[in-house]
């Protein structure tokens, strides 16, 4: 059943629309005598040879010379019935029509003894008339007492061609492309079949739309066989879309449940229903979190419902929910399997540039019920086996960090984990050197800060670390200038480091630490001699967000060394929103760095107008602002 919480609300308009068309139907003793026409007609339409050929306007003559022989009184239901055939409509005389059209098809259909043929003629029929609204009253009605057919069964024989599969209005892709696209896709290994790129304009034929759209109904095990049949990806994800899978908690769970398994004997059978599920399992907790959004978006605050709304789906709802698709998980053969490579595939598209830019994802819930079943948490081996299977060569070399990452997030071998990353960054590994490119803040920090906190001596193994690359990496930014990666892993493990402050803030070392860190920080700043730097703009200023909670009340003293490093408007500016994100006191930093708080606010107006204000330093001109105006005047 699909969530209620997706479906638009009615108006009034609809709803007296729904009264009249109630109104007109009249009672089913009304209904009798054209229901009765209505089904011989059909028996008729459905026999004829070639009727599915017809013309709309053929089919609609011979009903209304069939409803020449209602009483006066009746013949107007009969007339829009006739008129449902012809054209579309959206009032109340169209779907009073069209449900005596669908209903009458439905009885008609069930007394026949062999009619898979001829329910595609029904439907071909109503298609010709772009008649929808009756095309779904007849599914809904086969699917009520006695429902038909018999054996759903029968709804999976789709046709052998492509031809007879893909619907041919607006399409564009030639069947011979379509086929070898899919068999290349295939080749390169399930990443790219399923994520990689499709052809747009391919769906499926309408009416084998319909017979899927009726097993659906019926059994979700039977659909998820027929869906695998399908020749090629884009019409399953045709089938997904126009069923509004991601909508539907039973569906998902059921089609999870039942679906063939995706992994065998460590590689991949080519089946995908399970992967498509807990990627619109995913969809569902995020675009239901965004509805609820912006159901409320006014009112977001805690005197108001959609603020705690909110709060419940986060806390409550969706890890229930993810705990539910984790459990099914956990039942199917290769269950285990697909919770390493699903979660692997979570963490690469969080890490993707602009991924998770100012907007909420559920990828934390989901990785988190599946660490809770995941018992014995995975070795590093294994994370990465589950990470790379049935990848090329050149694909798993670039998931290595990936498998790292997820394998941090699930917890366990944190020893030969970090152990892992301490490799990785001796060799300049291309995703760790994109991580740290793209992001100042992500889960790639987070879970190696959270190995390194379990490890005995944190502080300890970081700078060893840290010597480690001196040679790999900062020897080879002074000596290789035209180096894209230089400098990168230092930066991946700063990051690391802060995010271990960041967890930890009071744990012993801590104060001596961090003035080590931020000296490694100003080192890599004033040693970098390169035009083009892959140190991002305001570099130098990272981890001072920690300085408040690690070093309270030596805060003042601390700051005073950084003044050296922040001769600029712009790093100061920086330096200035860091140390408030972090929590410090205006006033504190104004005099432990000897900056006037105003003259930033006027460089930060010029910026404005100017429009010299990017994404990167507008968080911070934000802080600052607030800060000083809130302050009230001095």
């Amino acid at each position: 059943m699909r969530d209620p919480r997706f479906a638009f609300t009615e108006t009034t308009a609809d709803t007296q629309a729904q009264v009249e068309t109630s109104r007109l139907l009249g009672t089913a003793e009304e209904r009798h005598d054209l229901e009765v026409i209505l089904q011989d007609w059909w028996l008729e339409a459905i026999a004829r040879p070639g009727a599915d050929k017809d013309s709309a306007t053929t089919e609609a003559e011979c009903l209304r010379r069939k409803c020449g022989s209602l009483l006066r009184e009746k013949v107007e239901l009969g007339v829009f019935a006739c008129s449902a055939l012809v054209a579309r409509g959206d009032g109340p005389e169209y779907h009073a029509g069209a449900f005596m059209l669908g209903t009458a098809a439905a009885t008609a259909l069930r007394s026949e003894t062999n009619s898979d043929d001829r329910f595609d003629r029904v439907v071909s029929v109503l298609l010709r008339a772009n008649c929808w609204s009756a095309i779904e009253v007849m599914l809904n009605a086969l699917d009520q007492e006695p429902r038909w057919p018999a054996d759903p069964g029968r709804l999976s024989h789709l046709p052998n061609t492509l031809d007879e599969l893909v619907g041919k209005k607006g399409r564009r892709v030639p069947d011979d492309v379509l086929i070898a696209d899919e068999k290349a896709a295939r080749a390169r290994g399930i990443l790219n079949y399923l994520w990689g790129r499709h052809h747009e304009g391919v769906v499926l034929n309408q009416r084998v739309w319909c017979r899927l759209s009726l097993l659906a109904r019926r059994d979700w095990g039977q659909l998820a066989a027929a869906a695998e049949t399908l020749p090629v990806r884009e019409l399953r994800e045709d089938l997904w879309s126009r069923l509004h899978i991601f909508e539907d908690r039973e569906a998902i769970l059921a089609l999870l449940r039942s679906s063939a398994p995706v992994f065998k004997d460590g590689t991949w059978t080519g089946s995908t229903v399970a992967l498509s599920m807990l990627e619109n399992a995913v969809t569902h907790a995020d675009q239901l979190r965004l509805r609820v959004q912006q159901s409320g978006w006014r009112t977001l605050t805690s005197e108001h419902a959609p603020y705690a709304e909110l709060t419940r789906l986060e806390k409550e709802e969706l890890p229930s929910w993810f705990g539910q698709v984790a459990n099914v998980l956990q039942g199917r053969i290769d269950g285990r399997l697909l919770m390493l490579f699903f979660a692997s595939w979570l963490v690469e598209e969080a890490l993707r540039p602009g991924s998770a830019h100012n907007r909420w994802s559920s990828v934390g819930l989901v990785i988190s019920a599946m660490a809770k079943l995941l018992q014995p948490s995975p070795t590093a081996r294994e994370m990465k086996e589950g990470a790379q299977i049935s990848l090329p060569k050149s694909v798993e070399d670039r998931r290595s960090a990936v498998a790292l990452v997820t394998g941090a997030i699930l917890g366990g071998d944190e020893k030969a984990r970090w152990s892992e990353y301490r490799l990785l960054l001796l060799a300049n590994d291309e995703s760790l050197c994109w991580h740290a490119r793209q992001w100042k803040k992500a889960c790639c920090y987070d879970a190696l800060a959270k190995v390194l906190d379990t490890l005995p001596q944190p502080f300890e193994e970081w700078m060893s670390a840290w010597s480690s690359i001196f040679v790999t990496d900062r020897e080879r930014a002074r000596f290789d200038l035209t180096s894209q990666n230089a400098l990168l892993p230092s930066v991946h493990l700063v990051r690391v480091g802060v995010a271990l402050l960041r967890r930890s803030p009071g744990r012993d070392g801590s104060r001596s630490f961090y003035p080590a860190l931020r000296g490694h920080i100003r080192s890599l700043v004033e040693n970098d001699a390169r035009q083009v730097s892959p140190l991002a703009d305001g570099f130098v200023t990272e981890a001072l967000d920690v300085a408040p909670a690690v070093l309270g009340d030596m805060l003042s003293d601390a700051l005073a060394v950084e003044r050296p490093s922040l001769r600029t408007s712009k790093m100061q500016i920086y330096a200035v929103g860091t140390l408030l994100e972090g929590g410090a006191r205006l006033e504190v930093i104004e005099a432990a760095l000897e900056i006037q708080t105003f003259q930033l606010v006027e460089v930060v107006r010029a910026m404005e107008s100017n429009g010299d204000l990017d994404n990167l330093i507008r968080p911070y001109c934000q802080l600052i602002r607030g800060a000083y105006e809130g302050r009230g005047p001095s």
